[in-house]
């Protein structure tokens, strides 16, 4: 899975609690701990993490907004997608679902 291969930098307990949430697709429970993770800067490794962390949360939040737009909560999604799109701004399927989203509101 996504994040196995990044587990070698550290052993910060928040950290690899984040990467399984992220995994078994528990995107709201990932954002909660990557938030944790990204406050905090215990140690060099630490920085790499915080990064790793900013990356992991902004797919999480993309991963979320697509559940919801799923499940027909169209609005909620727009905000999940908005908030990748603060995290990481050049997310280019986060700027398309939301530019779905705008069409299907028009019709």
């Amino acid at each position: 899975m996504f994040g196995q291969k990044l587990s070698h930098l550290g052993g910060n307990h928040r950290y690899q609690r984040a990467i399984e949430l992220y995994n078994s697709s528990r995107f709201e429970e990932a954002i909660d701990e990557f938030d944790k993770v990204v406050g905090s800067h215990e140690s060099v490794d630490a920085e790499v993490r915080a990064s790793l962390a900013h990356l992991f949360q902004s797919l999480a939040y993309f991963k979320r907004g697509q559940e919801l737009w799923q499940d027909g909560a169209s609005a909620e999604a727009h905000a999940y997608f908005e908030k990748c799109l603060n995290t990481d701004p050049d997310n280019v399927e986060a700027r398309l679902a939301l530019e779905e989203l705008k069409g299907e509101n028009r019709s």
